[in-house]
């Protein structure tokens, strides 16, 4: 099936591929910057906690001791 949809893809205009993939990443561009935002928020309220700096703290230790 995989052959299929790829021998249907090469046989279209590669503008219109162009424009297709254009529209396909335009949409998950948006859903991975609002997803990146949430991330970073979460990030600096957990870097902020004390119990999140002492996890980060110790998990540097042990990488320090694994070298």
């Amino acid at each position: 099936e995989v052959m299929l949809r790829v021998k249907e893809m090469a046989s279209c205009s590669a503008v219109v591929l162009e424009e297709s993939k254009c529209l396909v990443r335009s949409f998950l561009k948006s859903v991975l910057e609002d997803v990146n935002e949430k991330e970073c928020l979460m990030l600096k309220q957990l870097w902020s906690s004390s119990k999140g700096l002492d996890s980060l703290f110790s998990y540097l230790q042990d990488k320090i001791y694994e070298v």
